[in-house]
């Protein structure tokens, strides 16, 4: 009888957790923390290319 109950609740309890996992953005969490996003494009002095034939 008490087995049975622990089951129920483990099953509960995961259903539960798996609910939350879903909807955790609806609910206004934090973001993820590995969140990639691109990197703005530095634009290169006008004088690039010859500083870099000059070093060669």
């Amino acid at each position: 009888m008490a087995g049975m109950l622990m089951k129920k609740l483990l099953v509960l309890f995961g259903i539960g957790a798996l609910v939350f996992w879903l909807v955790k953005d609806r609910l206004g969490g934090e973001p993820e923390e590995f969140v990639f996003t691109e990197a703005p494009i530095e634009e290169a002095p006008a004088n690039a290319d010859a500083t870099a034939s000059a070093n060669n």
